[in-house]
This record gives structure tokens, C-alpha cells and sequence, in this order.
């Protein structure tokens, strides 16, 4: 693929009760793995609840790789909406 050829990445978020951290893996560069503290920084100054779990974020294909920080929305919206998702099945058990 060329640089300037659109490449679809997905974004998949998985939350676990573990050891709150945030992982994202799929072949990412320093910047995408630094787009944690921004997205952190973000709920923070929201006056949102970040979420208390472990969480994995994967960015597939692995195949190709994840620069920029462009990232850092779509990942902190996958992150909000997991989190929202988790929070009302919990309500209706």
C-alpha cells in the first residue's frame, strides 16, 4: 500500500476488571502509545469518569502501522461508549 492509499483501522476495546491500565496494541508508534495520557487528560477535564478497569485497546490490522495522533478521538470515544456499554449491562443483571 502507498502512503497515500486510505487504509481502514478498526478500533476494538475490550475493559476487564483487573489492575486499572490502559494497553493499545496493533503495530502503534510512540505517539499512538503516548494518546493514553491524552485521553486520560481529556475525561479528566470533562468532568468524566474514567474508566477503573484494565483496558485493552487493539487497532487492527496489525499489519500496518499506527502513527499520529489522530488516533486519540476515535479511541477515547471507543473507550467512553465500552465504558457506557459495561456500565448498563451491569445495571440489567
Amino acid at each position: 500500500h502507498s502512503a497515500l492509499e486510505p487504509q481502514m483501522i478498526q478500533i476494538e476495546v475490550s475493559l476487564h476488571y483487573q489492575i486499572p491500565q490502559m494497553k493499545i496494541i496493533g503495530l502503534v508508534s510512540n505517539e499512538v502509545q503516548e494518546s493514553k495520557e491524552r485521553i486520560y487528560a481529556a475525561f479528566q477535564a470533562s468532568k468524566m469518569e474514567f474508566p477503573k478497569r484494565k483496558i485493552i485497546v487493539h487497532l487492527p490490522p496489525a499489519s500496518v502501522a499506527k502513527k499520529g495522533t489522530h488516533f486519540d478521538l476515535p479511541v477515547a470515544l471507543a473507550v467512553f461508549l465500552a465504558s457506557q456499554k459495561k456500565q448498563s449491562q451491569m445495571e440489567y443483571k
